[in-house]
């Protein structure tokens, strides 16, 4: 029964002639998937990145640099912070430990490869440097390949377990923090307005339109 009130969004139940706040209208899960559909999108600009590193065409870092800053403000300064909240409670209930230990050191390991991105970048020769267009290129490459088996490992083997262990009152006061930490960051409908800015660097890039990587069969 858990799972059906998850979805039901915002319902007033009437006590003493008042309206109690029941339930947000997004579950927690739901938030961090989502969270993380928009974390796929960085890498795949992160790939594309990546891929300039290797031909000889001038780098264009605006892009790179606009992602990384996404990266930062809502991935790092939010997305992570929630799931610190989530981890706390995995390792409360000795839930899925080991993996915790991992996901976590991810996150300072990702951290530390884009500080060393952003230092690459900020270096005025970057353009035109083969080696330290090499190291930019190893570093997205590292950051590609472990967050993509970092959120594949969230997604299957912590996310939905949380029905399991947090009743449901539980469920409510974490979806509404992160209803109100997405609200205080970035204000009302913030992820369409962090959307709009990734969606435009795919623009930038050449990589929005999704039918280019439909096959022809």
């Amino acid at each position: 029964m858990k799972r059906i009130f998850l979805f039901l969004g915002l319902l007033p139940a009437l006590s003493n002639n008042a309206l109690i706040y029941c339930a947000p209208a997004i579950s927690p899960v739901e938030s961090l998937l989502k969270e993380h559909g928009l974390l796929e999108r960085l890498l795949l600009i992160y790939k594309a990145s990546f891929e300039q590193t290797k031909t000889l065409a001038p780098f264009h870092t605006d892009p790179l640099r606009k992602a990384i800053e996404i990266m930062e403000q809502y991935i790092e300064n939010f997305h992570e912070k929630i799931e610190e909240e989530v981890f706390s409670i995995f390792e409360k209930k000795n839930v899925q430990v080991a993996l915790i230990k991992q996901l976590r050191m991810q996150h300072l390991i990702a951290q530390q490869i884009t500080k060393l991105i952003k230092e690459l970048l900020d270096n005025e020769t970057i353009v035109r440097n083969v080696k330290k267009l090499q190291e930019i290129s190893q570093l997205l490459q590292m950051f590609i390949v472990m967050y993509g088996v970092h959120e594949a490992h969230e997604n299957t083997e912590l996310f939905p377990l949380l029905y399991d262990i947090m009743t449901q009152g539980e469920i409510n006061k974490l979806a509404k923090k992160i209803d109100d930490l997405e609200k205080k960051l970035f204000g009302t409908n913030g992820f369409m307005k962090v959307l709009q800015k990734v969606i435009a660097i795919e623009k930038q890039l050449g990589i929005y339109d999704i039918s280019q990587y439909t096959p022809s069969m």
